[in-house]
């Protein structure tokens, strides 16, 4: 646990990960005469266990917590929110877009269903295959992936991006969609940190994906936020995981330059195909840290694939490659 100047950090876990990945960071802040607990966690019953009680041990009562802040609408920051806001009587807050019901049900697609099935075929991605390893996950896996599938919850207090939170005008949200169309920030211009959810992290770049239904430009949009928050007055910077950092500039930078090498390396796997490549298919040529592509899992292929997708409609926006659909499935060309 970390204490400084009314920050406390409480270490999350999340059962059944990576030692890289397996916690969520969430903060208790200071704010007025009120505190804001900033995320909750996976929905786990250890979880809420060892939150409940992290607090408990840390001296407060439920009823000290007046605010509930998700930074996004991903299960592992928001799967306690609601026994939280029970435990607390706090009010739940998030930005509007990750409380959008459209975001809430793409949140719990699942490998039958028809739009989910026409979309992943369109990018090449293998639906039998897909089915086929849902189906051993399903039979063989000892894990409960169901805090995995929580949904987002109803927020009371729903947050437009840029502006002050919760009456406190030293405490400010700052929209940075991208890891999702909702993800917020939390700067703390007076104690000079920045509460940065997914969106800046120490060691590792979060996933920037697409997904059926989007219509936006989430790589686009992320490189956009990171310049927002690149010049920030920061000293330390909070993430929800890994660990506590300083130098946010620098990090940005490697960031933004880590994504730069992906497009290139996209770029010259098309350039050596003669027909062009699915998003697929152009996954299957890039240099992946987890591993080969053959000897990757099936649903790690596709997580590699709709971040690929991502930055090959970037470079499409920005005229960098073209595309054109054939046979119900899009290929990238230069």
């Amino acid at each position: 646990m970390l204490d400084k100047e009314d920050v406390l950090q409480i270490r999350v876990p999340i059962p059944g990960r990576d030692r890289g990945l397996n916690h969520t960071l969430v903060y208790l802040v200071k704010s007025l005469d009120n505190w804001i607990l900033i995320d909750t966690g996976l929905g786990t019953d250890e979880g809420y266990s060892f939150l409940t009680q992290s607090i408990t041990d840390l001296g407060f009562k439920p009823d000290d917590i007046k605010n509930i802040l998700i930074t996004h609408g991903h299960p592992d920051h928001h799967g306690l929110s609601e026994r939280m806001r029970e435990w607390t009587g706090a009010q739940i807050a998030m930005h509007q877009l990750d409380a959008k019901s459209e975001f809430r049900r793409r949140n719990r697609m699942d490998v039958n269903d028809d739009t989910f099935k026409i979309w992943n075929t369109l990018y090449g991605i293998p639906i039998e295959l897909m089915q086929k390893e849902q189906k051993a996950v399903e039979k063989h896996s000892n894990e409960d992936y169901s805090p995995w599938r929580s949904p987002v919850p109803e927020s009371d207090i729903l947050i437009k991006g840029n502006e002050e939170l919760f009456g406190d005008p030293t405490i400010v949200s700052i929209w940075t969609p991208g890891h999702s169309p909702g993800h917020i920030c939390v700067y703390d211009k007076k104690r000079k940190v920045l509460f940065s959810g997914d969106h800046v992290l120490p060691r590792i770049t979060p996933n920037i994906s697409m997904y059926p239904g989007d219509n936006h430009n989430p790589l686009g949009q992320y490189i956009d936020s990171l310049t927002q928050v690149e010049d920030l007055d920061v000293e330390t910077v909070y993430p929800a995981h890994q660990g506590t950092f300083t130098g946010l500039k620098d990090r940005v930078v490697v960031m933004k330059q880590h994504h730069e090498d992906r497009m290139q390396e996209m770029t010259n796997a098309i350039k050596n195909s003669s027909d062009g490549l699915t998003a697929w298919q152009v996954a299957s040529n890039i240099h992946w840290n987890v591993g080969t592509w053959e000897n990757i899992g099936f649903w790690t292929r596709r997580m590699a694939t709709t971040e690929t997708l991502s930055h090959l409609e970037y470079m499409y926006n920005k005229n960098i490659i073209k595309k054109t659909e054939h046979n119900s499935q899009v290929i990238y060309q230069i």
